[in-house]
């Protein structure tokens, strides 16, 4: 089985709550794909916690809305409408596939990041796009 490792592409299913136990919150996506370990500044701090996992595994996180940005990064999954009303929300996250990237999915991810480094595009991340 694989390991979420730098160049995989790694799909992640959400899960969100008010508490560690209720999870009572539902994403508009509860699923998001990226590829692992191609950020400007080396892993986020998201990725560190997702770092050596397998198929199934699961992270529970307490985010705070203030630290969204800085713990994505350019990864800005489609959560940030959870936050509404909320300053901090519960996040399980579960490793749903861990594969490689195929050509096409690789110039996406990176022009994806290109893009949302200089903000061109319309990303939802809050960063000035």
């Amino acid at each position: 089985m694989e390991k979420v490792e730098n160049l995989k592409k790694i799909s992640i299913a959400f899960e969100a709550g008010m508490s560690e136990n209720a999870m009572n919150l539902k994403p508009r996506y509860s699923e998001f794909a990226f590829v692992f370990g191609i950020g400007p500044s080396g892993i986020t701090p998201f990725e560190v916690e997702l770092t050596d996992k397998k198929v199934g595994d699961e992270i529970l996180l307490l985010v705070k809305k203030q630290e969204y940005h800085t713990l994505f990064e350019h990864l800005s999954p489609p959560i940030i409408d959870l936050f509404e009303g909320r300053d901090e929300i519960f996040l399980k996250t579960t490793i749903v596939a861990v594969s490689s990237p195929d050509n096409r999915e690789m110039v996406k991810a990176l022009a994806d990041l290109a893009n949302h480094g200089g903000c061109g595009g319309d990303c939802g991340c809050g960063c000035g796009g």
